[in-house]
């Protein structure tokens, strides 16, 4: 595995090792700061969820449930394109202090990404408010507005993670959810909640965390846009874009399509069953924000051994958490539900449940993706995935046209079972003693 100047990074200079490692003490606050932003992240986006659905109604969290599926989607991009090859690739950044300089250049590149595709969100609202929803074209279009700031502030989080400054990313990410909640309050206090000013509240809120994120990094993420890191980033980039893409096709435009086969209450719905997946989201993105930077350095001081250990105990651990979590839901979910968001969401019982099983599936392959991204087998992993995809996708689908929400959601768990298959058996096809460094 090579560092971004085509060095050997396993098997490094044990004095360099010590050197650019923090004491324990501080390497476990780290995780609790880590794991602590996650929770206020998650919250906050929580809290959108409920509100629109419980001030607004099913339709208008039908149309921010699209429109979050738009923002999902940008965040794939643009962690395929900058931040896990920023991850991987640059080697100064573990040491604590990190690299400002290649902090800043990341951020340039993720400002690119997030300029090109909040220029393409607007087009697609326009055209669905034009000739589909109004209420969802609008959801879409101001999605595109808050685009920019949503991912630069996502991206300081990262490069806090990155430099073991969970504390940077703590404090950016509370201050996101003091003033998103104040706007949000206003909005319900004035009565005018609703799928877009709910977006709005959001990038306000953004704002926020992105000022505090800058300031705790000590580095510019507020500059001009360059492409100088997607260059330099590229060779590592396309493969694990690759591999998103298929994510993109078979988890996030299969959701799209089932916001157009189903109405907008429907949808609604469901996002209402997925809001209860928070604490699975908190734990999957603490753990791939946290796991990712430690799973490389176990890589370069102790080669697979040592990689393996930390794939199967991350796998073990947070995978035990969730499918706990998935069986609270199976039993209390209606009732959660209802309790949240109102008596208008009690005939979504089938559908909380179902996709609880689906998110169960999901939470088995953390470990062994975070192994073959270190050990450079993603350009195993996409074309698995494609094959996956074309499998379980179009029978997804057709189950979804036919038994309405319910089939949707009985579809994701089709795709969420083949796609497991899948990277089970690029796991364990990996050779990590062979140069599969080749991305």
């Amino acid at each position: 595995m090579s560092d971004a100047n085509g060095g050997q990074t396993r098997g490094r200079d044990p004095s360099t090792t010590s050197r650019t490692n923090l004491p324990r003490w501080w390497s476990n606050q780290h995780t609790l700061f880590g794991v602590a932003s996650q929770v206020v992240s998650s919250a906050s986006n929580f809290t959108l969820g409920v509100v629109v659905g419980r001030f607004a109604g099913p339709s208008d969290l039908g149309a921010f449930g699209t429109a979050f599926v738009f923002w999902v989607i940008a965040l794939v991009l643009y962690t395929a394109l900058v931040t896990d090859p920023m991850v991987l690739l640059e080697s100064d950044l573990g040491g604590g202090g990190g690299d400002g300089e290649s902090i800043q250049r990341a951020a340039r590149s993720a400002l690119t990404v997030s300029l090109v595709l909040a220029a393409v969100y607007g087009i697609v609202g326009a055209i669905v408010m034009a000739f589909a929803s109004a209420g969802t074209g609008r959801a879409i279009i101001a999605t595109a507005a808050a685009l920019p700031i949503l991912i630069l502030q996502d991206f300081g989080r990262r490069a806090s993670f990155a430099t073991k400054r969970g504390h940077v990313a703590f404090a950016s990410d509370v201050s996101f959810v003091v003033l998103q909640s104040g706007v949000l309050g206003v909005l319900a206090w004035c009565g005018v909640v609703s799928a877009t000013t709910t977006i709005i509240a959001w990038g306000v809120g953004a704002a926020a965390g992105l000022v505090v994120g800058q300031v705790g990094l000590a580095t510019r993420l507020i500059a001009m846009p360059s492409t100088a890191a997607l260059r330099a980033y590229w060779t590592s980039g396309r493969s694990l874009l690759s591999d998103f893409i298929v994510i993109i096709a078979s988890r996030h435009l299969y959701l799209l399509a089932v916001a157009a086969l189903v109405s907008r209450r429907d949808f609604g719905g469901f996002q209402a069953a997925q809001s209860l997946m928070g604490p699975i989201a908190i734990s999957l993105q603490a753990a791939g924000n946290l796991a990712l930077p430690r799973a490389t350095q176990a890589y370069r001081d102790g080669g697979w051994p040592s990689l393996r250990r930390v794939a199967r105990r991350l796998t073990i651990v947070v995978g035990s958490a969730q499918w706990g979590y998935c069986l609270v839901i199976v039993a209390l979910g209606p009732w959660l539900v209802q309790l949240l968001y109102g008596a208008k969401y009690n005939d979504f019982a089938t559908v909380i449940r179902v996709v609880a099983l689906g998110q169960a599936i999901n939470c088995c392959s953390l470990g062994g993706i975070t192994a073959i991204k270190v050990v450079g087998g993603v350009r195993r992993l996409w074309p698995a995935r494609t094959r996956a995809a074309l499998v379980s996708v179009p029978i997804a689908l057709v189950v979804a046209s036919r038994f309405g929400i319910e089939g949707a959601t009985w579809g994701i768990v089709v795709i969420a079972s083949v796609e497991l298959v899948a990277k089970v058996g690029v796991y364990l096809s990996v050779q990590p003693d062979r140069n599969v460094h080749d991305r």
